[in-house]
């Protein structure tokens, strides 16, 4: 075998060689000591990794992680951006007081009132027997109406009232005010619910997020 071509294949081994042993050898100047050295940099890179985050951190992403945090977050987030916009319009004072009594078994009535207390509408419970008059349901919203505007000349100072409960010895009793977008014009939901309902869930829960989707237009 002659020099020259004892030297050609020489070449070609190395050239195979370093081909088998990947870009990382190039690196670090030594086909032999590549990939030991490449592994060596990933541990240490993991090493590093673990020193800046302790246990306690790691635990509770590998808990998050497991406890489906991530597709909790995307899917909340995908339902935030579908239905953040999302209003219902009412023409029937009677179609939106359904919709109201239906949104929690606890609630007894409904009423809608205007700004002045000339335009009233009011439902009961199926089933229910009411404990006041429909004369006397009329006086109640209207006084209601009254409470209300008195309450609004403080608004500039304290913000928006948001709701008022009266708890009563045999029920308990809610004026939501509205406002506009949902009304046209100013007005209050009147809401009653039964003593041992739980209040809190049932408002700020059921009915103030309806209320804030909804559109009342009864023109």
């Amino acid at each position: 075998m002659g020099e020259e071509e004892w030297a050609l294949r020489s070449h070609a081994k190395r050239t195979h060689l370093s081909a088998r042993q990947g870009p990382m050898a190039k690196v670090f100047g030594c086909p032999g000591a590549g990939r030991q050295k490449y592994k060596q940099s990933v541990y240490t890179a993991l090493q590093l990794f673990l020193s800046y985050f302790s246990f306690s951190h790691l635990t509770k992403l590998i808990y998050w992680l497991l406890g489906g945090g991530i597709w909790k977050y995307m899917t909340a987030e995908g339902t935030n951006k579908n239905t953040s916009t999302t209003t219902t319009t009412f023409t029937s004072p009677q179609d939106f007081l359904r919709h109201v009594l239906a949104i929690d078994t606890s609630i007894r009535f409904a009423g809608l009132a205007d700004s002045k207390g000339t335009k009233a509408h009011h439902m009961y419970r199926e089933g229910l027997k009411p404990l006041l008059s429909p004369e006397e349901t009329d006086k109640s919203m209207l006084q209601a109406v009254i409470r209300n505007g008195m309450r609004s000349t403080l608004e500039d100072k304290i913000g928006e009232c948001v709701y008022v409960l009266g708890v009563y010895k045999k029920v308990k009793r809610v004026t939501i005010p509205l406002h506009p977008p949902v009304v046209k014009e100013r007005g209050i939901l009147m809401v009653s619910l039964d003593l041992d309902s739980d209040h809190e869930t049932a408002l700020a829960g059921k009915v103030l997020p309806f209320i804030e989707k909804a559109r009342l237009d009864f023109s």
